[in-house]
């Protein structure tokens, strides 16, 4: 990854972790403080750096770890840190709608495709509602108060206060609310997906009049800015695994790190330690002694207990163009939702071809059962090629997988935004570890959250 370091070295602030919260925090880090003499180093394990954000080049297709659309573009949290460190990407809105595939609430004999409402104009004009409800929903949602709702569940809120069956739960404004909870929300398990979020996510999508996009030049585009922000402040990366913490008095002093090869060596931290990896792995990162220690048993527990967001995917590479579609596409039966992005960046196929991904959000306690995954695969698979049954005589490649962990953390009613561990305050028992990503209190829904965490971490620290 970068050059080594020595057993003797200090620096300033050490991030563990070099995926995109780690490259996030990480130029935000170099680029305010770089210039004034103090250091940043990012130590990563992995041999390759970019987290459940990577990608990979096979055949001319850029292939991604599962759906990876960016939420409000250039008004999103993001866009705002690399405008901060001066790096441009240009974040590509859909050219076309989303639609629902086997809609529940509209038959097929009308059209196989229905519009999916993704801005105020889309509530008015899809055939998921009338008139009267679109608007009556946009009304209530403005008025709920969501930090009453973050511990109700949608089908609680539907089922208790709205007074809806689970034949209304089907269609119309509630087909619409489920599938808002499997995409918005990567969480379509209506007795626990947190309706509270929910509101907050529908009302930041108005607020903000950008649904999903895509960077052009693809995610690279994003590491390459961060990257760049870093180096050319000083700031360095480094292959080696964060093993322990080591504290005085709950301060952390110095980290001890283990490069691929050679001996263990301790680099000694003047101002912070900022752990952006899943709050599942703090235990490891903090070493045993601190665990034990420093910060408390219930807090790691917890950490450690926390549900992941896990999915099926399906990548289909394309030798031609079948469909101009864009937006996402929901294939209702097999509860799975798409789109295919090089549509909207044709960098990420050969010319003339065409790429797109779907994923199907799993429990994560089903991510290693093998035979569930692959009816999960397979029914995703069908529907797909219903869909576009020219799929078949196009197909240039299919890659099948499942990923245990998509985001770090199930927005849920046990795990909303106040009970995920605080990205704003340092880890208790201790005055300057934070920590940062989507398995923490950051506001939002999806990756959207690890974003956020960064900027909300950073209002802390940026004027230490």
């Amino acid at each position: 990854m970068s050059e080594g370091t020595s057993a003797d070295e200090t620096v300033d602030f050490l991030i563990v972790g070099a995926g995109i919260g780690g490259h996030h925090i990480g130029a935000l880090l170099a680029n305010r403080f770089g210039p004034k003499g103090k250091s940043v180093l990012i130590v990563e394990k992995s041999s390759k750096r970019g987290g459940r954000a990577h990608f990979i080049v096979r055949d001319g297709y850029t292939l991604a770890y599962g759906i990876h659309a960016i939420r409000y573009g250039k008004k999103s949290a993001l866009a705002q840190s690399l405008r901060e460190v001066d790096k441009h990407v240009e974040f590509l809105e859909p050219s076309g709608k989303s639609y629902i595939y086997n809609s529940t609430t509209v038959g097929k004999h009308i059209k196989p495709f229905v519009m999916f409402p993704t801005g105020v104009g889309g509530f008015l004009k899809s055939p998921l509602m009338g008139l009267r409800s679109a608007l009556s929903f946009l009304v209530k949602i403005k008025r709920i108060k969501s930090d009453r709702y973050m511990d109700v569940s949608l089908r609680d809120y539907t089922e208790n206060q709205l007074g809806w069956d689970d034949e209304r739960r089907r269609k119309g404004l509630g087909e619409f609310l489920f599938l808002c909870a499997e995409s918005m929300m990567v969480c379509p398990f209506e007795d626990r997906v947190s309706f509270g979020e929910m509101i907050e996510a529908f009302n930041e999508n108005l607020k903000k009049k950008i649904s999903v996009t895509y960077p052009k030049g693809g995610w690279k585009s994003i590491f390459d800015g961060f990257t760049e922000a870093i180096e050319e402040n000083g700031g360095r990366f480094l292959q080696a695994e964060c093993t322990a913490v080591n504290f005085s008095k709950g301060r952390a002093v110095s980290v001890t790190l283990k490069p691929p090869e050679g001996d263990e060596c301790n680099i000694t931290v003047n101002e912070a330690v900022i752990v952006t990896v899943p709050v599942q792995d703090l235990r490891s990162v903090l070493g045993a002694r601190a665990a034990e220690s420093v910060v408390s048993v219930d807090f790691l527990k917890r950490c450690e207990a926390l549900k992941p967001t896990a999915g099926a995917v399906i990548d289909v590479a394309l030798k031609s163009k079948i469909t101009d579609h864009s937006g996402i596409i929901f294939l209702r039966r097999s509860n799975s939702f798409g789109q295919w992005y090089s549509n909207i960046e044709p960098a990420m196929a050969p010319e003339g071809c065409l790429l797109g991904t779907w994923f199907k959000p799993i429990p994560a306690a089903d991510a290693n059962d093998k035979s569930k995954n692959e009816i999960a695969l397979d029914d995703m698979w069908k529907e797909l090629i219903e869909a576009y049954p020219e799929i078949e005589d196009n197909l240039d490649f299919v890659r099948r997988f499942v990923a245990p962990m998509c985001d770090g953390a199930e927005v849920n009613i046990d795990q909303h935004r106040n009970r995920r561990p605080s990205c704003e305050e340092p880890i208790p028992g201790t005055s300057n570890v934070w920590l940062c990503g989507d398995s923490t209190s950051g506001h939002g829904a999806g990756g959207e959250i690890g974003h956020v965490s960064v900027r909300q971490l950073w209002d802390k620290l940026k004027n230490m």
